[in-house]
């Protein structure tokens, strides 16, 4: 070995062991120091995990709405909220065209039929009440910090709310969503003078009108299906949205949107191919120029 490197090991033999001795020598001189400073940086660090799991804990915030039956009012809920306020925005609607567009509208991909549209009048609505305090009636020598804090102690968010319908809206098909934490919700409310009762066993539906119970006869009516289907020798569920047929309600305000032709009924699967299994849901529009507009949701007839 050349001289230099045996040098090189000498030096680095003598400071380990000038190290060593040390180490020894604050051992003697403050008892188990080390162990007493690794057990303070265990503490702390416990400490600084348990904060960091606090501030780190998400709290869900849920949100709610719902509109009544009259169409004049709109609830909305939240649960868990620490804002104020929301928003609530209002689109007029040509049904048939929105339907068209989204046959299933109860979703939440509806309100993307909206999403580059002007709505046609935007609100802000409030969860916070001022509520009575009974320091209001203290005396006036209080000083302005106390009663600011009072003040401010007196005002709560309410878990719901009620939105009136803008008037000039109350007689128009509207589309209605509403923001609030980042939380959307999405309803469509369409304006009829028509009660539609839809029997899911047969597929077959009666349109009446509402002031006088009589039939509903010639109203139009539109179909769309959405199948959901497990494809064979795939893992996931693909779905499809098919125009199924439109017509005319009988002379009883009956119609059959359940039955299909051969050739739709085969171009029904999920993008052409073959499923393991599937189900189906329809999507039905009936309107009349006189009566209005209503949609109806339903699951397919059982298949014998």
């Amino acid at each position: 070995m050349p001289r230099e490197e045996e040098e090189e090991e000498f030096y680095k033999e003598e400071e380990e062991k000038e190290e060593q001795e040390e180490e020894e020598e604050e051992v003697k001189r403050g008892g188990n120091r080390k162990k007493y400073v690794f057990a303070e940086n265990e503490a702390e660090r416990e400490s600084r995990r348990q904060l960091l799991l606090n501030s780190s804990m998400v709290v869900e915030v849920s949100f709610e709405m719902a509109i009544d039956e009259k169409g004049k009012r709109i609830v909305v809920k939240q649960e868990k909220g620490k804002e104020k306020r929301g928003k609530m925005k209002f689109y007029k609607v040509d049904v048939e065209s929105l339907f068209s567009v989204k046959p299933f509208m109860k979703g939440k991909d509806a309100a993307k039929a909206f999403s580059i549209v002007k709505p046609t009048k935007q609100i802000e609505f409030s969860f916070e009440e001022a509520t009575s305090s009974s320091s209001s009636s203290s005396s006036s020598s209080s000083s302005s910090s106390s009663s600011s804090s009072s003040s401010s102690s007196s005002i709560h968010l309410m878990p719901s709310v009620i939105v009136p319908m803008p008037e000039e809206l109350q007689t128009q098909n509207v589309f209605v969503e509403a923001e609030y934490e980042g939380k959307r919700c999405s309803e469509a409310l369409f304006r009829s003078g028509m009660i539609v009762e839809v029997f899911e066993e047969t597929g077959r539906l009666v349109a009446k009108e509402e002031a006088t119970h009589l039939p509903a006869a010639g109203v139009y009516v539109k179909v769309y299906v959405k199948v959901y289907a497990k494809v064979c020798g795939r893992g996931g569920r693909e779905e499809e949205v098919v125009f199924v047929k439109d017509g005319f309600t009988d002379w009883r305000g009956c119609f059959d949107y359940a039955s299909v032709n051969k050739s739709t009924n085969s171009s029904l699967g999920a993008c052409g191919r073959a499923s393991c299994e599937s189900t189906r849901r329809f999507s039905i529009l009936i309107a009349s120029d006189d009566l209005g507009c209503v949609v109806k949701e339903v699951d397919a007839p059982a298949e014998n």
